[in-house]
């Protein structure tokens, strides 16, 4: 191995160049040459330095090469690495990584830019404008951090901040990761994230599989679902057909609230609500409630406790055994008239019904209503004797909120005895 040394001086330049001639064969046996050269460039307003490495083969021709250069002028400091790559005897160079200041400007470049320890940012603000900043950023941050501690808690918000610490931070492009960002404000078209805590969220358009605050305000206009926010009403977009509903399903039973057309499509009928309790608990769809009114809802109608305002008919249909406890009929109960027995019973409107007659063949009903305001319709099966009907029209006696007394008379005014009797209830429920 020969080393070589060139030394050239020609105005204010020098040149220094060393050679290695060594037999070197690469995978391919075609690197049989690394020559090493380096240069030196002093001129009045400039300095300039260049380091090589090339690589040739049998040929003499280059198959590699490796240079770093420095520039110096008065405002301007280029660095920079290339590379020179033969390919198919075409000698292509890139620029590996370059470091340029120029004026008051910094540029950098490179597949990968490591930095590690703190990186601190210092603005070029005047000292008032940066207190003034600094005043600021630091009323915010405190407000933000505040707030950070109150929703994770001291513990985990400081556990939060060492975490990011011990993590790093990747530029690339227009891709950063990280792992904690504090700002006063975040403008982007799209956020991206598994958690975002923030006082403020102001956003064109938010997607997220969950969303998890303690307060949501939309503003007129905003699309909820298939509703829109009008004022403070929500209302269906385009006459669209939509509802909102709340299902319940436990182990016994069913709940289904809905406002708006939520009724099963398969029935065909289409509604404004849907209130439905299915199952074998306690099914209760919809309990109203209107009490304490101190006016009267017409002259002489009662107080305006009106738990139901409604026009047009009702179609209801009761089960085999269901309650019923409404005004109107509270009860009909069929006895047998000579021994008393209870034949048949349906209604719900009071609970507690006993009969008894006594020596004058009164019928004696008592009842826990609880008050007076109820009537009572005596319908008797007459009795066919001698091949001929008795009349037997009722009248009552005696008639109070727990007992009422009914007799059954002939045309003679005699009283009689009916086979079978069917009493009908009708009132306000007891209390």
């Amino acid at each position: 191995m020969e080393r070589i040394f060139h030394y050239t001086t020609h105005e204010q330049t020098i040149y220094i160049k060393s050679e290695i001639d060594k037999p070197v064969v690469d995978l391919f046996e075609r690197l049989t040459k690394t020559e090493f050269s380096t240069q030196l460039v002093i001129l009045n307003n400039s300095i300039s330095s260049k380091v090589a490495q090339n690589d040739f083969d049998s040929l003499g021709s280059l198959v590699s090469g490796h240079t770093s250069t420095l520039n110096q002028l008065p405002n301007t400091i280029d660095a920079r690495i290339t590379t020179q790559t033969n390919e198919g005897g075409i000698i292509k160079t890139n620029v590996e990584s370059w470091f340029t200041m120029e004026g008051n400007i910094i540029k950098l470049g490179a597949k990968s830019i490591n930095v590690s320890g703190a990186t601190v940012f210092n603005s070029l603000a005047t000292q008032t404008q940066a207190q003034g900043y600094a005043g600021d950023a630091l009323n915010t941050a405190k407000g933000y951090t505040d707030n950070l501690k109150t929703t994770l808690g001291e513990l985990a918000f400081e556990d939060e901040i060492g975490k990011s610490k011990l993590d790093s931070t990747i530029i690339d492009g227009g891709f950063l990761k990280t792992t904690l960002i504090a700002a006063n404000s975040i403008t982007a078209d799209k956020i991206d994230v598994t958690s975002v805590r923030a006082v403020v969220l102001t956003t064109e358009s938010l997607q997220a599989v969950r969303i998890v605050t303690g307060n949501i305000e939309v503003t007129n206009n905003a699309l909820v679902g298939g509703f829109k926010v009008s004022s403070y009403n929500l209302a269906n977009v385009d006459n669209r057909d939509c509802w909102i509903s709340v299902t319940c399903n436990d182990a016994y039973s069913k709940r289904v609230s809905s406002l708006g057309n939520n009724y099963p499509s398969s029935t065909g009928i289409a509604t404004a609500g849907y209130f439905s309790a299915t199952g074998s608990s306690r099914n209760h769809a919809l309990i109203l409630n209107a009490t304490g009114s101190t006016e009267n809802t017409d002259i002489w109608g009662g107080k305006s406790n009106l738990a139901i305002w409604a026009t047009g008919g009702v179609k209801w249909r009761m089960n085999s055994g269901d309650h019923w406890c409404m005004p109107g009929v509270l009860g009909v109960f069929e006895i047998d008239g000579w021994s008393l027995a209870m034949q048949n019973r349906w209604g719900n409107g009071f609970s507690s019904l006993g009969i008894s007659r006594g020596s004058d063949k009164a019928y004696a009903i008592t009842h826990n209503i609880g008050h007076t305001e109820y009537t009572v319709l005596a319908i008797p099966f007459v009795t066919n004797t001698d091949g001929r009907w008795i009349e037997s029209i009722p009248m009552y006696v005696d008639k109070s909120s727990t007992y009422i007394k009914i007799f059954f008379k002939t045309g003679s005014n005699d009283t009689t005895l009916p086979r079978y009797i069917t009493f009908v209830f009708f009132g306000r429920n007891g209390v």
